[in-house]
């Protein structure tokens, strides 16, 4: 499946959001707006999401991702969704469970 992704923005987590990180540590999330190409002409546009979270330990950088595609048909849609979950600091890990609560409501 080919797709389209597009930098939407990116935000920090650092010890003021997090107990587990030291003053000195942080945790950069980068969220993009992923655009499913049609295949058939009769199929409308999918728009998902996705989350990558870069850490560094040790010297190490750990990066962690996670996709979620074909969860609204609109841009403004995934737009919308994506302004949350950057403000509201969602790592990959929960991104599944965060989107379904969203979407039931």
């Amino acid at each position: 499946m080919e797709y389209r992704k597009k930098l939407y923005g990116t935000t920090i987590i650092d010890s003021s959001d997090s107990i587990e990180l030291n003053k000195y540590q942080k945790i950069e999330l980068e969220y993009y707006e992923i655009q499913t190409n049609k295949p058939l002409l009769e199929e409308k546009q999918q728009y998902g999401v996705e989350i990558i979270k870069k850490n560094v330990k040790n010297e190490i950088i750990e990066i962690e991702g996670k996709i979620m595609n074909h969860i609204f048909q609109t841009e403004k849609d995934i737009c919308q969704l994506l302004e949350k979950l950057m403000n509201n600091k969602v790592t990959p890990i929960s991104l599944e469970d965060v989107v379904t609560d969203m979407k039931s409501v």
